[in-house]
């Protein structure tokens, strides 16, 4: 199949690299700046501030995005740091938009390129599960042991490879 399409072929490739390099470097780079693979934590913090790289938030990003994301993701991040945001919202101001937009969207795509299918709807009457509270109860399902204060910091494409290991093992227990 790969040998006739080499898309397919390329495709393959690059998601095999993306899960290695998740297991092998904790951090990459991104827009030239260091930072680390996207958590359930860093999703919280750019869900607070609506950022439009979230699907939900459906408006398109400017400079001051392209930073806020930069600098959530970011090896030097400190939540109550605010000399530290200005300066490196300061060295952002140098980016190229257009780029700096494909590159975090392709960021995202790699990190949720596992990502498994969302829980059944809730019950009529209930709320829908933001996706952090669907990834925690997916971890607590198929590891009811694990803390979970470590799965928030721990990257998503790494969290959703071993929910999928326990899910093909759990397949292979319970169909012997």
């Amino acid at each position: 199949m790969y040998s006739k399409n080499p898309l397919c072929f390329r495709a393959a490739l690059r998601e095999f690299n993306v899960r290695r390099d998740v297991i092998i470097t904790p951090d990459t780079v991104l827009c030239g700046r260091p930072v680390r693979r996207l958590t359930l934590r860093h999703w919280c913090l750019l869900e607070a501030a609506e950022s439009p790289f979230l699907a939900c938030y459906d408006r398109t990003p400017n400079l001051d995005d392209i930073a806020h994301f930069l600098w959530v993701v970011s090896t030097r991040f400190r939540p109550h740091a605010p000399f530290r945001r200005w300066r490196f919202a300061r060295g952002c101001r140098r980016l190229d938009c257009g780029p700096a937009v494909v590159a975090i969207r392709r960021f995202m795509t790699d990190a949720l390129q596992d990502e498994p299918p969302v829980f059944p709807p809730p019950p009529p009457g209930s709320r829908q599960l933001s996706f952090p509270e669907q990834v925690l109860l997916g971890m607590a399902r198929v590891s009811p042991g694990i803390d979970l204060r470590e799965v928030v910091d721990m990257p998503l494409a790494q969290i959703f490879m071993f929910m999928e290991i326990a899910r093909r093992a759990g397949k292979t227990t319970n169909s012997e």
